[in-house]
């Protein structure tokens, strides 16, 4: 229990105030009202108390756990056995005891009648092949077969085969003239095995003539050249220097009886108009 604290300085103030107020008024009457003095500071906390009695007593608790077994005693005497009671009935038949060991093998018995014969078995796998057997005797040499057809041959004759460059016709004229009008394109080709020509070019810058220009194949027989064929692109027995450019070519041509040897061949141009200046890449004869 807490003793209360002893009075605050501000408290003895105030009793000194009226202790003078009272002196005053004895002495010589009531003065005026003086002035509120400030409010103190708070005082000291009084010194704690003496503990107080003690309180009653409490409850009883719970009851504690039990404690463990002591040890066992000792075991006492055997009492006497005492008389044979009666007979049980008879219980139940128990299980089957486990079965005993094997017996020894008997003697055999007579071979039975022999059973049908079992389905064929599937195919074993194909053994190794053996070695090779020696070489046979010669055999006789056959008849000699029928001669086989002859093959076909093929040959080329170029007159202009520079990729990298065009002949150019130069005011093509519209008469019948050597190639580029000149005599160079002139030359000499066996053309003993074949039948048949044709003339293949590329016309790289058309002609503008209107004289149908063009060029065809000849051949020299001894005295003049001539044609192969017509000459005329109508019957495709020439090439036209004509829109389009691009790969042109003629039929195939039979070859005259006087081109069937070693002779010359050249490829003629006509049909320009001495203005137009068409320009060919490759130009060639092919023989079958």
């Amino acid at each position: 229990m807490n003793i209360k604290p002893p009075v605050s300085r501000r408290f003895a103030w105030h009793v000194a105030q009226i202790w003078a107020a009272i002196t005053a008024l004895q002495e010589g009457g009531v003065g005026g009202a003086g002035t509120q003095s400030p409010k103190g500071d708070k005082g000291d906390p009084g010194d704690t108390g003496a503990q107080g009695p003690a309180g009653p007593q409490g409850e009883r608790g719970a009851a504690g756990d039990v404690g463990p077994q002591g040890p066992q005693g000792i075991q006492g005497i055997q009492g006497p056995e005492g008389p044979q009671g009666p007979m049980g009935p008879q219980g139940e038949t128990g299980p089957a005891g486990a079965q005993g060991p094997k017996g020894d093998k008997g003697d055999a018995g007579d071979q039975g009648p022999t059973g049908p014969a079992g389905a064929t078995g599937a195919q074993g796998a194909t053994g190794p092949q053996g070695p090779a057997g020696p070489t046979g005797a010669t055999g006789l040499q056959g008849s000699k077969g029928d001669t086989g057809a002859s093959g076909t041959s093929y040959g080329i004759l170029a007159f202009h085969a520079d990729a990298g460059a065009n002949v150019t016709l130069t005011n093509q004229a519209n008469a019948e003239q050597f190639l580029g009008n000149s005599a160079r394109n002139d030359i000499y080709f066996d053309a003993t095995a074949f039948t048949d020509v044709r003339l293949c070019a590329t016309i790289v810058t058309a002609s503008a003539s209107v004289n149908s220009p063009r060029i065809y194949p000849q051949y020299w027989n001894d005295s003049a050249w001539t044609t192969i064929g017509t000459g005329l692109v109508a019957d495709n027995d020439a090439i036209s220097l004509a829109t389009p450019t691009g790969a042109k070519r003629t039929d195939w041509l039979a070859l005259p009886a006087g081109a069937k040897g070693d002779v010359r061949f050249r490829i003629a141009m006509h049909g320009g108009d001495a203005a137009a200046d068409p320009a060919l890449g490759p130009v060639m004869l092919q023989f079958r």
